[in-house]
């Protein structure tokens, strides 16, 4: 059997390491994941170094230092979450899982290390987890002032998703009267908190809920078919650039950035 070719052949980013820790060989799935991550790193930049140098870049240094240690120790199979943060500025997250190699005659010597991108259904998680607390704050709401609560969830969620945000808001929808009212709430980055009020930009979440998509605007000062920058900046005592809307059962999460085109696709799909 080729060992390289079955080496190479592994569809995980696989890194396969020595007893004293040392990197062997690192399959190209792996030199893939590290461009990914911003690296561009040629076999010949690994192969002989320790495995746990220049780990910072990919994993939390400590968390991993350990994680090989265990593993060479024989203690049997690894596992690690870790999470990161790209050039960019957005979270990510990945598993890293690690199985000890044997000798022909039992021996250890040495291990593959395996790394999986979890980012999605991470985030996929997180998300549910913020609309779900979301929800629950919302039907807590007693007055104005429990909207305070709301925002907390809001902003707290957002940041554990890693959205690149600066004000967010909840455009709470009252469809129980006619015409629907729209209460605004919304929470600087500083966590200043802003009581519910009414405004010109009532026309427009009612159009964004009942259309039930997000929607992206993605830099008012070149595009604002609505017309709704001053209203935005007049809130946040700002210039604002980037928008979205997303809508939910009882109104649009929104969230916004002085810099044009902010948020990713990624973004729009887990705010």
């Amino acid at each position: 059997m080729d060992y390289h070719s079955v080496f190479s052949s592994i569809p995980m980013p696989a890194t396969l390491i020595d007893m004293q820790g040392r990197i062997v060989d690192v399959n190209e799935a792996f030199l893939e994941w590290a461009r990914g991550m911003g690296r561009d790193l040629r076999k010949q930049d690994r192969i002989g170094h320790h495995v746990t140098d220049f780990s910072g870049v990919f994993e939390e240094q400590h968390q991993f230092v350990v994680f090989v240690n265990d593993l060479l120790e024989g203690k049997g199979q690894q596992h690690l979450r870790w999470e990161g943060r790209v050039e960019d500025g957005h979270l990510i997250w990945g598993d890293i899982r690690g199985q000890v190699v044997r000798d022909s005659d039992g021996n250890l010597a040495g291990a593959v290390i395996l790394r999986e991108d979890v980012t999605k259904a991470v985030l996929q998680q997180r998300r549910q987890l913020l609309l779900h607390r979301l929800r629950d704050e919302i039907l807590r709401m007693r007055d104005a002032h429990d909207t305070q609560a709301v925002m907390v969830a809001v902003q707290d969620g957002l940041r554990s998703l890693g959205v690149p945000m600066d004000d967010c808001g909840v455009n709470l929808v009252d469809d129980s009267v006619d015409p629907p009212v729209v209460r605004f709430h919304s929470m600087t980055a500083e966590g200043t908190w802003r009581p519910a009020g009414h405004g010109e930009g009532s026309k427009i979440i009612l159009q964004i809920w009942r259309q039930g998509e997000s929607a992206y605007r993605r830099d008012l000062a070149a595009k604002d078919e609505h017309r709704e920058a001053s209203q935005i900046e007049g809130l946040f005592q700002r210039p604002v650039r980037s928008v979205i809307d997303v809508p939910f059962a009882q109104g649009t999460l929104a969230v916004n950035s002085p810099r044009p085109n902010a948020f990713s696709e990624t973004d729009v799909d887990i705010s």
